[in-house]
């Protein structure tokens, strides 16, 4: 359960336990979640304008996941399919414990035949410095445990959005053969969680211009017209020598929820993971998915 400061009014719970239902539930735990709540005449406009349940009341059928709590943190998503021959996608959440989607949403996008989801997120909102508590309490334990998880499946891919986005390319510098992407990722350290923090950090940072100069599976998406996130991505594509793709017809820092908002979440995600891909198939493929409506 999120929890927040001071006595909550009956209306601001129901907003928390939204919350914290669309940072956690599967889609078919989140639609009986929120069905559940028209019994309750205080939610009902709740209930009516949220997005989540719009998406999913829209759809043929919900994902078939199941959820495996391995900390309060690290959630498991596992498809109704044995582990091997499929694969494992590790999402490193943004700020708020999601991929700057809800997760039912995100999971909804995604194939359970295909693929597991592990869902990593980092209750500090640190940006990982300290990785995940009772998980790994820095990046190589957290990418150790990663590595131990991900090791019954055929191939993995390490997916940070945000504040995740970098940490999710340290992590796959430190799993061997696993594709790395950043979707908007920010830059891991500043001055003010620095003076906040303690902390020392890593002495040494897998992301550092002492990279062997190899060409590498590391990935670093940004919307077309954000500035900030352009820079950063550009930087860290050259320190790493990864590939930096402008998501086209994108002004927004939370990619994926732009994407959501206009149909294009699902194909992105299908192509973005499909490691059979050459850059260049891939530059192609993600350019060409259109917008099938527009944001409201």
């Amino acid at each position: 359960m999120l929890l927040a400061e001071g006595p909550l009014t009956a209306r601001r719970q129901l907003q928390v336990d939204i919350l914290d239902a669309e940072t956690r539930l599967t889609p078919k735990e989140y639609w009986s979640f929120i069905r559940s709540l028209r019994l309750d005449p205080a939610a009902k406009d709740l209930v009516e304008a949220n997005e989540t349940r719009v998406y999913l009341k829209n759809k043929w059928w919900l994902r078939r996941y199941r959820r495996v709590d391995l900390t309060d943190h690290v959630t498991l998503y596992k498809g109704r399919r044995s582990a091997s021959g499929r694969g494992l996608l590790i999402g490193i959440a943004a700020f708020y414990g999601r991929m700057t989607v809800p997760t039912p949403v995100f999971l909804q996008s995604l194939s359970p035949r295909h693929w597991d989801v592990l869902i990593v997120r980092d209750p500090s909102q640190n940006q990982f410095r300290r990785g995940s508590a009772g998980f790994g309490d820095d990046i190589p334990k957290l990418a150790h445990r990663i590595t131990e998880v991900a090791a019954p499946y055929g191939r993995s891919v390490v997916l940070g959005t945000s504040m995740g986005g970098l940490a999710a390319i340290r992590l796959a510098l430190l799993c061997p053969g696993t594709r790395g992407i950043s979707i908007g990722g920010v830059r891991a350290l500043d001055v003010r969680r620095m003076y906040s923090d303690p902390f020392p950090g890593l002495a040494y940072d897998p992301l550092c211009d002492c990279l062997p100069k190899l060409r590498r599976d590391l990935w670093f998406l940004h919307g077309s017209t954000h500035v900030q996130d352009k820079k950063v991505a550009g930087q860290y594509a050259q320190t790493t020598r990864g590939h930096r793709f402008a998501v086209p017809d994108c002004p927004s820092h939370a990619v994926f929820a732009h994407l959501w908002r206009q149909g294009r979440l699902e194909p992105f995600l299908a192509a973005l993971l499909d490691t059979s891909l050459s850059p260049k198939a891939l530059r192609q493929r993600l350019t060409a998915i259109k917008p099938l409506r527009l944001e409201s």
